[in-house]
């Protein structure tokens, strides 16, 4: 089974289209979906920063990517979590890098781990509004990024 990708671009203060999305993938609890946020770079752009770094680096991306996966149920009738996670260009200590950035994780977000290549991934209290999780990850993407970035941003649906 393959899974399709549909880009939805925004803009840093209007992710009404994004947030409507996440919570659709809430409601259907399937575990077929989730959305990657990134900046909306030219692709030529893209292409140039985005090399992937050596298997022997000790950092992740240029390009910051976001991940939400929204909590689903499997057969026996479990909830997972709702997840969510950043890969970056910082060799380490991401969180240090947000506070100093003044960029706060949310309330009640869990950090699962911090590490330079697979990145700062959150575990999220249920319930959280998924606004606050795109303003979040919008914000903690720019202040973790390797290049500068405006308000251009693309949300990048997956489903399975």
């Amino acid at each position: 089974m393959g899974i399709d990708y549909f880009p939805l671009p925004f803009r840093r203060d209007e992710p009404d289209r994004v947030v409507e999305h996440m919570q659709e993938m809430l409601r259907r609890a399937d575990g077929r979906r989730w959305i990657n946020i990134r900046p909306d770079l030219d692709a030529d752009l893209m292409a140039a920063l985005d090399r992937r770094p050596s298997v022997f680096s000790g950092r992740g991306p240029r390009i910051p990517t976001a991940t939400w996966v929204p909590t689903s149920i499997n057969r026996r009738g479990r909830r997972s979590p709702v997840r969510a996670g950043i890969t970056h260009a910082q060799r380490h200590d991401a969180e240090t890098k947000l506070s100093q950035a003044n960029v706060m994780v949310p309330e009640g977000w869990e950090v699962e781990q911090d590490h330079p290549k697979r990145g700062l991934t959150f575990i999220v209290p249920d319930g959280d509004d998924p606004l606050t999780a795109v303003d979040f990850l919008v914000a903690a993407s720019d202040a973790l990024s390797g290049v500068i970035v405006d308000d251009d941003w693309v949300a990048i649906i997956a489903v399975r």
